[in-house]
């Protein structure tokens, strides 16, 4: 079936995620005969409606009450298999059609029970200005099971998804893809951001403990055979330690990258396990090195013992298990976390519930240092019985014999060294993760592009920048770990810090806080007992993102970003946290304190090896200033920095400086400036006065402009925001960083 254009008078694709987000209402409709799936949604969405942060209201009907008016009225979500056709609406204004032979979409039908059609955000042919989304399928047993699969994941099932369409086939994706957005061809298939998948694969090879499916991985004999036997060699470890054998065969699929894993599974680990049919599902990319992600381990384990009673008690002993974890083995990390006092204590490590905010990494390599402990101090029977039976409880009372335990091997414990870096003078940008579907994210092939053309600016240096979120500003609440498959993810992260590296560019580790309700200089406590809380919060996150830098052999590291009012009021935890953080990371550290009272007045620089400052003084509070004013503020501003450099007697960074493409960005540099007309040429101008001011600086050692997108076609859907890439700008950022700057 090929689809016409949507004709003129539909929403953009913008315009219909902003009504879905900001309405007060979200209809949700089910086939009234279907009540295992009404139980389901009302289950799931009873949550979300007592969410504070929420003002929204889910409304749930059955086709059989829901009124035309309705439809047409709010945005709008159909669920379900609907045996008179959905309700409504024509099919033939939708991108696909469904009838007893099938799915029909894109000039194919897609017959088999098991297949789901998922369309997300797209104009209601009732009212074009809303949007409207669809979760059909060929049974309702495939739609419920798909649901169940997919449950917690992108904040809600079809609220936000930023794929047009899906097609699923036993809860794996078939077909996936956008529309296009040119007026012209708008809401038709977009085929340069279409994807079609061989989710069955072919078999390779097969031994006594594996089957290998390949799906178009591209990898070779030697890498296939080299799977194989790390992967048997892990089956034969867990064999003898254990003193368990079976016969039992288990498929292992392989792909030809994260990306593609990430696109076709929703999941961009290196590996992982999908235990509802025992399978592992992995990548052998150059990235990830001698990172063997070794999931088969934590697949081995479930098989022989079972589902441990702690469950940290099984990401250990996978990790254990596989010598390669990380490339240094998690022993040797665990001990680094020890060594530095970072690792997570054991009474939170062993109970399942507080164990879930702690990082992944440093929970997974704590616990390996317990589980040797325990395979050291208990009999193979008595290890394999409680590994089950055992609650924190029952092992709590092993606390002093373990403290001991880690102290005796950290006796023996050295720090592997690390390499000596020179830096020169870092041309640097922020890389801003704008995309968030996989291929245009950090993770993806548009994100190598953007950075190899960025590369040819004469860019040597990148600020790397993975965010968590909040909306608690004023009391102290976990920092959740980023990890759905199209966020700035640990394995995004990596990607985008190999290919930097590929390219002759430094990276600096930047993570950071975003929340809705401010910034994070508004992070502020009532009291010593929230601020100790606060803090304990956020050293898990950051030690997480040290530890991951360590790893992977990151350049520098950012220890925080314009925490104003923590930094003046608790110097001495951040200084703690440094100290931490410097034993864990061997390479320099900075900190990226807001322009102002932050930078000016901060106590904890002597801790570090570059002061570094977010750069957003306003350079005039005229409307029209002539040139010779904006520069002679920028440059009194950086005769201020270079006295506090100065008395420091540190080098400085300039960790974030930029300015948007509107009419007067010297006003709130710092700002969106969404209030203004674009403008390229005021966005230029001072591009141009930011560099002559810096130009005979030399007691500055680098910046790094903020920012540059992940995609390269970013600048048209946003053409007022901060980057310059394909602006006016963008000259002068050639002319200064590829000639007068030149390495």
């Amino acid at each position: 079936m090929e689809v016409e254009p949507v004709k003129d008078g539909s929403a953009t694709r913008s315009e219909l995620f902003s009504a879905m987000r900001n309405a007060g209402s979200i209809l949700i409709v089910y086939p009234d005969a279907d009540t295992a799936l009404a139980a389901f949604i009302s289950a799931y969405i009873a949550p979300l409606q007592q969410q504070q942060s929420s003002n929204r209201t889910y409304i749930l009907v059955s086709d059989k009450y829901l009124k035309e008016s309705d439809l047409k009225e709010q945005p709008a979500i159909l669920v379900g298999v609907f045996p008179n056709g959905l309700p409504y609406l024509d099919q033939q204004q939708l991108p696909f059609q469904i009838d007893r032979r099938g799915i029909h979409f894109d000039d194919r039908v897609y017959r088999e029970a098991s297949d789901v059609m998922r369309i997300s955000c797209y104009p209601n042919p009732l009212n074009q200005q809303m949007p409207l989304g669809i979760l059909t399928g060929n049974s309702e047993e495939a739609v419920l099971k798909y649901l169940q699969s997919i449950k917690g994941q992108d904040y809600g099932f079809l609220l936000l998804d930023s794929w047009g369409y899906q097609v699923i086939r036993d809860n794996q994706r078939l077909v996936l893809g956008n529309y296009a957005t040119t007026d012209s061809m708008r809401w038709t298939i977009d085929h340069e951001r279409h994807w079609e998948f061989d989710y069955k694969g072919n078999q390779v090879k097969e031994n006594n403990r594996f089957r290998y499916i390949d799906h178009a991985s591209g990898l070779t004999d030697i890498q296939l055979d080299s799977i194989e036997q790390y992967s048997l060699r892990i089956s034969s470890h867990l064999e003898d330690v254990l003193g368990i054998s079976w016969n039992k065969k288990y498929d292992y699929h392989l792909y030809k990258s994260t990306e593609i894993k990430g696109l076709m599974l929703n999941n961009t680990a290196p590996a992982h396990v999908n235990f509802s049919n025992m399978s592992v599902h992995g990548v052998y990319e150059h990235e990830f090195g001698e990172h063997y992600a070794g999931a088969e381990s934590q697949l081995l384990l479930r098989e022989m013992l079972g589902m441990p009673k702690v469950l940290s008690m099984e990401m250990g002993a996978a990790a254990y298990f596989n010598e390669k974890w990380e490339e240094q083995g998690a022993i040797y990390w665990g001990l680094l976390l020890y060594h530095a006092g970072a690792a997570p204590d054991l009474a939170t490590l062993l109970n399942n519930e507080k164990a879930e905010i702690i990082s992944p990494l440093l929970r997974t390599a704590a616990a390996a240092v317990w589980v040797q402990f325990l395979l050291e101090t208990l009999s193979k029977d008595d290890f394999k019985r409680l590994y089950t039976t055992a609650g924190t409880s029952y092992w709590m009372p092993y606390a002093k014999a373990y403290e001991a335990y880690v102290d005796s091997l950290l006796q023996d414990f050295k720090r592997l060294p690390t390499a000596a870096s020179n830096y020169g003078f870092l041309k640097g940008f922020n890389f801003a993760h704008e995309g968030y579907e996989v291929y245009n994210g950090y993770i993806g092939t548009e994100a190598a592009l953007s950075l190899k053309e960025l590369r040819t600016t004469g860019c040597n240096a990148l600020a790397i920048i993975p965010y968590t979120y909040t909306g608690e500003l004023k009391k102290p609440a976990p920092f959740p770990f980023v990890q759905s498959a199209g966020a700035e993810n640990d394995a995004s992260v990596i990607k985008s810090a190999h290919v930097a590296s590929e390219l002759g560019m430094k990276v600096l580790l930047k993570p950071q806080i975003w929340s809705w309700k401010g910034w994070p200089g508004d992070f502020e406590m009532s009291s010593q007992e929230d601020w100790g809380l606060f803090f304990q919060y956020y050293s898990n996150w950051i030690y997480h993102y040290a530890l991951l830098a360590e790893m992977y052999h990151m350049d520098m590291f950012c220890a925080g970003v314009e925490f104003q009012q923590a930094t003046l009021q608790q110097p001495e935890a951040w200084k703690h946290i440094i100290h931490v953080i410097k034993q864990l990371y061997g390479g320099p550290v900075t900190y990226a304190a807001n322009w102002g009272a932050e930078f000016e007045q901060s106590d904890i620089w002597d801790e570090l090896d570059f002061m570094s400052v977010n750069f957003y003084y306003p350079l005039s509070k005229k409307e029209n200033p002539d040139d010779a004013e904006l520069l002679k503020t920028f440059e009194k501003q950086l005769d201020v920095l270079e006295g506090i450099a100065a008395k420091k007697g540190k080098p400085l960074l300039i960790t974030e400086i930029g300015y948007t493409s509107t009419s007067q960005p010297w006003l709130k540099p710092h700002s969106d400036n969404d209030e203004y007309d674009t403008s390229e040429a005021a966005q230029k101008r001072c591009y141009e006065i930011m560099f002559q001011a810096l130009s005979d600086e030399d007691w500055i050692k680098g910046m790094f402009l903020w920012q540059w997108p992940s995609y390269l076609d970013y600048t048209a859907r946003n053409p007022s925001g901060f980057t310059p890439a394909g602006k006016e700008a963008e000259a002068v950022v050639r002319q200064w960083y590829g000639q007068k700057w030149s390495d």
